[in-house]
């Protein structure tokens, strides 16, 4: 699975480090509470099953809120 792999960790953390917790990586938009890592570029299934890296790649991950995921 996708988002329990050491890989996605890995770059979850790395994420998350790098935008210090910011809704949009904007500083001073601290997220308090869940953290969602999006892709800004859709993954298909084939990009899991292929385990592409480009959906690994920091340049089109972004931390965002449950709410801002959803706008």
């Amino acid at each position: 699975m996708l988002y329990t792999s050491k890989k996605w960790l890995n770059i979850r953390d790395g994420i998350i480090i790098r935008d210090l917790g910011c809704d949009l990586g904007i500083e001073d938009y601290e997220i308090h509470g869940k953290i969602i890592v999006h892709h800004m570029n859709p993954i298909t299934i084939e990009d899991i099953e292929l385990d592409r890296d480009e959906m690994f790649d920091p340049e089109f991950l972004i931390c965002t809120t449950h709410d801002t995921h959803n706008a």
